[in-house]
């Protein structure tokens, strides 16, 4: 395995810097990659990214399992061993019973990790790299919701406030996008309201 290199990693830490303010909704609405991006990438068997707790690593398993199931897929671009944020994101929201008995309901669960000492399949790295390409990623963390063809449907980020207040902005933001499906997929190898608030800079 290989990790990405020093320069790449220099350009993902000056962008973070700016912010999580940067991440939500930049001028120009992105295209996702055509055709297969993850054809190398191993996919995970049984009920991975529809139980609430399994993230995929494949972005091309994500999206047939969205056109299945009819869930947007809920994408966490994160620098999982090195940005506070999304160390904070994971500790605070996504490892969370209640977050994730409601991504159990209604998302596909994709994880786009740019970690800097963790080593990474250079084919999952090749894949990370194209899609962050594709959408456009300023900074760590984002979270974006996708269709089943990869089609930007939101973005989102760290919210303060817990799984409730998350999942209350994640609402918010899809409206009835959000349908309530059963964790059963084929073909695969509630009380704080308060409004989001988003993160400082990173490294601030």
């Amino acid at each position: 395995m290989t990790r990405p290199s020093l320069a790449v990693y220099a350009s993902l830490l000056a962008l973070a810097a700016v912010g999580c303010d940067s991440m939500v909704g930049p001028s120009a609405r992105p295209s996702p990659p055509a055709g297969p991006v993850s054809d190398k990438i191993e996919e995970l068997p049984g009920n991975a990214g529809v139980d609430g707790k399994t993230w995929l690593v494949s972005f091309d398993q994500a999206k047939r399992l969205s056109r299945e199931t009819g869930r947007p897929i809920l994408t966490d671009f994160t620098g999982s061993d090195w940005c506070i944020w999304c160390i904070r994101l994971d500790d605070e929201v996504f490892a969370k019973p209640a977050f994730q008995a409601w991504a159990e309901q209604h998302v596909v669960l994709l994880k786009l990790d740019f970690p800097e000492s963790t080593p990474i399949d250079p084919a999952v790295e090749r894949q990370n790299r194209t899609l962050a390409s594709a959408y456009g990623i300023e900074g760590f963390p984002s979270v974006l919701f996708l269709d089943g063809n990869g089609e930007l449907l939101e973005r989102s980020g760290y919210v303060r406030g817990g799984p409730s207040a998350w999942i209350a902005s994640a609402k918010e933001l899809l409206g009835d996008r959000l349908t309530v499906t059963t964790g059963t997929t084929t073909g695969a190898a509630p009380a704080d309201t308060s409004a989001p608030e988003t993160a400082p800079a990173e490294g601030s």
